[in-house]
């Protein structure tokens, strides 16, 4: 009888623990996303100041990919009534 009420108390904090998971998990993926279109958006700077228009324009690109990634993830949570703290 022991075992089976450690099971619900286990399953019950599992319950808990997995939202709370998946949010630090996607705030960490949008500050990745969010990194990685500044970074796009310098190397549209450099390889523009050196000449390379054509490659200037993929960072360009990449950096709105990037950025329209990291609203659409806030928009998508903020319609669900939850938050991610970011």
């Amino acid at each position: 009888m022991h075992a089976i009420h450690t099971i619900v108390e286990f399953s019950a904090l599992a319950q808990i623990s997995i939202p709370e998971g998946f949010k630090s998990i996607m705030t960490l993926l949008r500050a990745f996303a969010a990194l990685l279109a500044v970074a796009a958006l310098i190397y549209a700077g450099v390889t523009f100041a050196t000449g390379r228009v054509e490659a200037s324009l993929w960072g360009i690109i990449a950096a709105g990919i990037l950025g329209l990634s990291v609203a659409l993830v806030k928009v998508i949570f903020d319609g669900t009534g939850d938050t991610l703290g970011f």
